[in-house]
C-alpha cells in the first residue's frame, strides 16, 4: 500500500456557500461523521450575510468567512448573474484560503450541497502520494459523473480522465499558482467557474483522478444550474461509498503511461458486445461480471458525438459532453460488468476493433443529431 506523507485530514477544506443553510447543515454533519476530520481545517466561505448560514456554522463550531454579496453588473439572464456570484466567491475564497494556509501543499474545494462519504479522508490519504509523484495530474476528485447505481460498483477503483469533473476536488498549490490563479476571468462575464477550469486546462496535458463510486453526493435540488427535474434526472441515482475504509486498487497504474497500457490490456481481453444490437434497448447488456468493450463511430480520433449518444442510451451523463474520457475511451461499470466505450479512430480502436465489427452510430439520439452525411 502507498503511505501518505500528509496525515489524514490535514489539508484545508473550503466550502463555498451562500444562503442554503439547510444544505450546509447536512454537509457539515457528514464531515463530522468521517474518521480523521479536524474541524479546525474547515472554513465556510459565504457570499452574503445569510443568518441561517451563519447560525449553522456557529452551531457546528467551524470558521465562517463572510464576503459582501457579489454584485454582478452584466445584463444577461439570471443564470449568468448567478454564475458571476459563484465564480467570484470561488476566486476570493481561494485567495483567502491560500493566504491563510500558505504552507499547505493541497486544499480541498467544494460547494455547500455535497455530503461526503465516511472514507473521505482515507480516500485522499491514498491518492495524495499519487498526485505528488505525477506532474501530469492536476487534481483528484471525489465525484464520478457516471457514478449511478447501475454504472458504479467498485469503491476500490480509480479512473484517470482528461475531463475536470469538479464537485469536490483537491487542488495543489503548484497548479493554483501556475495555471488557475493567473487565468481566472474578471467579473462579470457570466462565466461559470467550472467551464473556466475546463477551458484553462485544455491542451496542458493535465488530468484528474476520480473514483468509480463517488465520495460525494449531490443533495442540491435548487441552485444556479439545478432544479428538481435536473436533480432527478442526473443526480438522484448516484451512489456514495458507504464504508470507512477501502484499499484503493491499482494506484501504481494511474500515471498516464501505465494507465494507457492498462487500457490496452483490458480492451485486448474484453468480450466484444453484439454490435448488431441496439444500445438503447433496455436489455442491451445483461447483469454480469465480465469485461466488455463496445466501439463507437468516429470520423477522427477527437470526435465523441456517438459516445455521447451511447451515454444517453445507457443512462450515463449526457448533458453536454461525455465525462470521464481518457484517450477517447470511457471506463465505467454497467450492471456489474466492466465496460469500455472505445472510439473507432482512437489508437485502441484501430488496434483492437475487428474488421467485421461495425462501430455504433446512433443518428436518432437527440443529443447526437448533427448530420454526418
Amino acid at each position: 500500500a502507498v503511505v501518505s506523507t500528509q496525515s489524514t485530514g490535514t489539508f484545508p477544506i473550503a466550502i463555498i456557500a451562500g444562503d442554503r443553510g439547510s444544505y450546509l447543515r447536512q454537509v457539515l454533519t457528514s464531515f463530522f461523521k468521517a474518521p480523521g476530520f479536524n474541524p479546525q481545517n474547515l472554513i465556510v466561505f459565504q457570499d452574503g450575510y445569510s443568518l441561517e448560514t451563519f447560525a449553522v456554522a456557529r452551531q457546528f463550531g467551524v470558521r465562517l468567512v463572510r464576503f459582501p454579496k457579489t454584485d454582478s453588473n452584466n445584463h444577461k439572464e439570471d443564470t449568468f448573474n448567478q454564475a458571476d456570484h459563484i465564480a467570484t466567491n470561488y476566486k476570493r475564497s481561494l485567495d483567502a484560503l491560500w493566504n491563510m494556509y500558505s504552507e499547505k501543499e493541497f486544499v480541498f474545494i467544494m460547494e455547500d450541497d455535497l455530503v461526503v462519504s465516511l472514507d473521505f479522508f482515507d480516500y485522499f490519504n491514498q491518492l495524495v502520494p499519487v498526485l505528488k509523484a505525477d506532474n501530469t495530474l492536476f487534481s483528484a476528485s471525489t465525484w464520478n459523473d457516471n457514478g449511478y447505481a447501475h454504472s458504479a460498483s467498485d469503491p476500490t477503483m480509480v479512473y484517470r480522465t482528461e475531463f475536470f469533473p469538479g464537485l469536490g476536488w483537491l487542488l495543489a498549490k503548484k497548479w493554483w499558482l501556475e495555471v488557475v490563479e493567473p487565468s481566472w476571468p474578471k467579473c462579470c462575464q457570466g462565466y461559470s467557474w467550472d467551464l473556466f477550469m475546463r477551458d484553462v486546462l485544455k491542451g496542458r496535458g493535465l488530468d484528474t483522478l476520480y473514483p468509480d463510486v463517488s465520495r460525494t453526493y449531490h443533495i442540491g435540488k435548487s441552485g444556479a444550474n439545478v432544479g428538481n427535474q435536473f436533480f432527478n434526472g442526473y443526480f438522484r441515482e448516484h451512489v456514495l461509498a458507504k464504508e470507512p475504509h477501502y484499499q484503493l486498487a491499482g494506484l501504481d497504474q494511474l500515471d498516464a503511461k501505465s494507465y494507457a497500457q492498462l487500457l490496452i490490456e483490458l480492451i485486448s481481453r474484453a468480450t466484444i458486445v453484439d454490435h448488431s444490437s441496439d444500445p438503447c434497448d433496455q436489455h442491451f447488456i445483461s447483469q454480469g461480471e465480465e469485461i466488455l468493450v463496445l466501439y463507437y463511430y468516429q470520423r477522427d480520433s477527437r470526435e465523441s458525438k456517438q459516445a455521447l449518444a451511447i451515454a444517453g442510451c445507457l443512462n450515463l451523463w449526457n448533458v453536454d459532453k461525455v465525462r470521464g474520457m481518457f484517450n477517447g475511451v470511457l471506463r465505467t461499470h454497467f450492471r456489474g460488468n466492466q465496460l469500455l466505450i472505445v472510439g473507432s479512430m482512437t489508437k485502441y480502436g484501430k488496434q483492437f476493433m475487428p474488421k467485421d465489427v461495425k462501430p455504433f452510430r446512433i443518428a436518432k439520439y437527440k443529443d447526437e443529431i448533427d448530420s454526418e452525411q
